[in-house]
């Protein structure tokens, strides 16, 4: 599905959230970097990929994805959904 629409972040998005459901953690965390690395500006991935890292263990990761975000997104301080994650795990 994913290869069908490589550009569509909607698609992609669902992919990792199915990802997500059926516990295949690792691989929905990379489904959603790369969600992030194309769209760095939605925040909304963003959040399920925390969440993701927080059920697979991976809390180092967070904070590490929290502060470099801050701190390269002008547009991080302001979005609902970062600070919904940077509350949820700071």
């Amino acid at each position: 599905m994913s290869k069908t629409f490589p550009n569509d972040n909607s698609v992609q998005i669902m992919m990792a959230n199915y990802l997500l459901r059926k516990n295949e953690i690792e691989k929905a965390i990379q489904q959603y970097k790369d969600i992030i690395e194309r769209n760095p500006n939605n925040f909304d991935p963003f959040v399920q990929m925390t969440k993701s890292l927080y059920r697979a263990g991976r809390l180092d990761e967070i904070s590490d994805i929290l502060e470099k975000t801050e701190q390269n997104n002008l547009r991080a301080h302001n979005d609902a959904a970062f600070n919904f994650a940077k509350g949820l795990f700071t």
